[in-house]
Protein backbone atom coordinates (compact mmCIF):
# COMPACT_ATOMS: atom_id res chain seq x y z
CA UNK A 1 0.00 0.00 0.00
CA UNK A 2 1.57 3.56 -1.23
CA UNK A 3 -0.09 4.87 1.69
CA UNK A 4 0.73 3.25 4.20
CA UNK A 5 4.65 2.95 2.61
CA UNK A 6 4.65 7.20 2.33
CA UNK A 7 3.67 7.39 6.25
CA UNK A 8 6.31 4.67 7.02
CA UNK A 9 3.63 2.82 9.17
CA UNK A 10 3.74 -0.47 10.80
CA UNK A 11 1.18 -2.59 12.65
CA UNK A 12 1.51 -3.27 15.53
CA UNK A 13 -2.01 -5.14 16.40
CA UNK A 14 -4.65 -6.19 13.60
CA UNK A 15 -6.09 -2.65 12.25
CA UNK A 16 -3.69 -0.40 14.41
CA UNK A 17 -1.15 1.39 12.63
CA UNK A 18 2.35 3.06 14.73
CA UNK A 19 4.94 5.03 12.80
CA UNK A 20 7.96 2.92 12.27
CA UNK A 21 10.19 3.35 15.35
CA UNK A 22 8.11 5.18 16.71
CA UNK A 23 5.66 2.20 18.29
CA UNK A 24 4.00 3.04 21.88
CA UNK A 25 4.34 6.85 20.96
CA UNK A 26 0.88 8.50 21.54
CA UNK A 27 -0.56 10.24 18.51
CA UNK A 28 -0.80 13.77 19.85
CA UNK A 29 3.24 13.03 20.75
CA UNK A 30 4.41 12.33 17.23
CA UNK A 31 6.41 14.24 15.52
CA UNK A 32 4.49 16.29 12.68
CA UNK A 33 5.30 14.65 9.21
CA UNK A 34 7.70 16.40 6.52
CA UNK A 35 5.88 18.48 4.13
CA UNK A 36 7.36 15.54 1.48
CA UNK A 37 5.33 12.51 3.24
CA UNK A 38 2.52 15.44 3.80
CA UNK A 39 2.46 16.31 0.21
CA UNK A 40 2.45 12.88 -1.02
CA UNK A 41 -0.03 11.13 1.18
CA UNK A 42 -2.47 14.34 -0.19
CA UNK A 43 -1.89 13.02 -3.96
CA UNK A 44 -2.30 9.83 -2.75
CA UNK A 45 -5.84 10.57 -0.62
CA UNK A 46 -6.90 12.47 -3.74
CA UNK A 47 -6.10 9.32 -5.75
CA UNK A 48 -8.13 6.64 -3.71
CA UNK A 49 -11.10 9.28 -3.42
CA UNK A 50 -11.66 9.29 -6.96
CA UNK A 51 -11.22 5.59 -6.53
CA UNK A 52 -13.64 5.10 -4.14
CA UNK A 53 -16.27 7.31 -4.68
CA UNK A 54 -19.11 4.82 -5.19
CA UNK A 55 -18.05 2.49 -2.58
CA UNK A 56 -20.76 3.54 0.38
CA UNK A 57 -23.61 3.32 -2.37
CA UNK A 58 -22.94 -0.70 -2.95
CA UNK A 59 -22.59 -3.64 -0.89
CA UNK A 60 -19.18 -4.72 -0.66
CA UNK A 61 -18.12 -8.56 0.28
CA UNK A 62 -16.02 -9.78 2.92
CA UNK A 63 -13.01 -9.55 1.04
CA UNK A 64 -13.37 -5.82 -0.07
CA UNK A 65 -14.58 -4.93 3.63
CA UNK A 66 -11.52 -6.46 5.22
CA UNK A 67 -9.57 -3.62 2.56
CA UNK A 68 -11.67 -0.82 3.72
CA UNK A 69 -11.19 -1.57 7.37
CA UNK A 70 -7.31 -1.51 6.37
CA UNK A 71 -7.55 2.17 4.85
CA UNK A 72 -9.90 3.15 7.52
CA UNK A 73 -7.29 2.11 10.13
CA UNK A 74 -4.77 3.81 8.13
CA UNK A 75 -6.97 7.26 7.92
CA UNK A 76 -6.95 6.91 11.30
CA UNK A 77 -3.53 7.51 11.74
CA UNK A 78 -4.01 10.43 8.89
CA UNK A 79 -6.79 12.26 11.10
CA UNK A 80 -4.51 12.08 14.46
CA UNK A 81 -1.24 12.88 12.53
CA UNK A 82 -0.42 16.65 12.15
CA UNK A 83 1.32 17.90 9.42
CA UNK A 84 3.88 20.88 9.49
CA UNK A 85 1.69 23.69 10.73
CA UNK A 86 -2.30 24.29 11.49
CA UNK A 87 -3.40 24.90 7.48
CA UNK A 88 -1.11 22.16 6.20
CA UNK A 89 -2.65 20.03 9.18
CA UNK A 90 -5.98 21.05 7.85
CA UNK A 91 -5.70 20.56 4.02
CA UNK A 92 -4.17 17.03 4.89
CA UNK A 93 -7.53 16.35 7.57
CA UNK A 94 -10.04 17.54 5.05
CA UNK A 95 -8.58 15.07 2.22
CA UNK A 96 -8.65 12.24 5.17
CA UNK A 97 -12.23 13.04 6.04
CA UNK A 98 -13.14 12.99 2.10
CA UNK A 99 -12.26 9.99 1.76
CA UNK A 100 -13.71 8.35 4.90
CA UNK A 101 -16.83 9.53 3.36
CA UNK A 102 -16.66 7.13 0.92
CA UNK A 103 -16.23 3.84 2.75
CA UNK A 104 -18.98 1.78 3.16
CA UNK A 105 -20.27 2.46 6.72
CA UNK A 106 -19.67 -1.09 8.21
CA UNK A 107 -15.54 -0.61 7.48
CA UNK A 108 -16.06 2.27 9.92
CA UNK A 109 -15.46 0.43 12.71
CA UNK A 110 -11.47 0.57 12.62
CA UNK A 111 -11.94 4.33 13.38
CA UNK A 112 -12.57 2.87 17.27
CA UNK A 113 -10.61 -0.63 17.53
CA UNK A 114 -7.12 0.68 18.71
CA UNK A 115 -6.95 0.32 22.73
CA UNK A 116 -7.30 2.84 24.84
CA UNK A 117 -4.26 4.26 26.00
CA UNK A 118 -2.86 6.55 28.61
CA UNK A 119 -4.22 10.33 27.40
CA UNK A 120 -6.86 8.60 24.93
CA UNK A 121 -10.63 9.59 24.91
CA UNK A 122 -12.69 6.98 25.74
CA UNK A 123 -16.46 6.68 26.24
CA UNK A 124 -17.34 3.07 27.49
CA UNK A 125 -14.32 1.49 27.08
CA UNK A 126 -13.39 2.42 23.74
CA UNK A 127 -11.15 4.91 22.25
CA UNK A 128 -12.50 7.87 20.99
CA UNK A 129 -9.67 9.63 19.71
CA UNK A 130 -10.35 9.48 15.98
CA UNK A 131 -14.15 10.57 16.38
CA UNK A 132 -12.96 13.61 18.48
CA UNK A 133 -10.91 14.61 15.62
CA UNK A 134 -13.46 14.27 13.24
CA UNK A 135 -15.41 16.55 15.45
CA UNK A 136 -12.76 19.14 15.86
CA UNK A 137 -11.94 19.21 12.04
CA UNK A 138 -15.70 19.45 11.57
CA UNK A 139 -16.15 22.41 14.16
CA UNK A 140 -13.47 24.35 12.37
CA UNK A 141 -14.92 23.71 9.37
CA UNK A 142 -18.38 25.46 10.78
CA UNK A 143 -16.36 28.00 12.36
CA UNK A 144 -14.83 28.86 8.89
CA UNK A 145 -18.90 28.71 7.41
CA UNK A 146 -20.43 31.06 9.75
CA UNK A 147 -17.62 33.87 9.76
CA UNK A 148 -18.39 33.57 5.78
CA UNK A 149 -21.64 33.74 6.36
CA UNK A 150 -21.43 36.83 9.18
CA UNK A 151 -19.56 38.61 6.42
CA UNK A 152 -21.75 38.70 3.45
CA UNK A 153 -24.84 39.48 5.99
CA UNK A 154 -22.77 42.25 7.27
CA UNK A 155 -21.68 42.97 3.24
CA UNK A 156 -25.08 42.39 1.75
CA UNK A 157 -26.71 45.44 5.21
CA UNK A 158 -23.88 48.07 4.32
CA UNK A 159 -24.20 47.82 1.02
CA UNK A 160 -27.61 47.58 -0.02
CA UNK A 161 -28.23 50.92 -1.91
CA UNK A 162 -32.12 49.63 -1.39
CA UNK A 163 -32.29 49.04 2.22
CA UNK A 164 -35.92 47.21 3.51
CA UNK A 165 -38.60 49.44 5.17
Amino acid sequence: NQLEATLDLCWPDPLVTARAGLEGVPPQELPPLSRQRTECSMEILKILFNITFDTNRRKVDEEEAAEYRHLGALLRHCMTSQAGGEERTDEFHSHTVNLLGNLPLPCLDALLLPKVEHGSIEYMGINMDAVNMLLEFMEKRLDRVGQHCRYRIYCSRCCNPFPSP
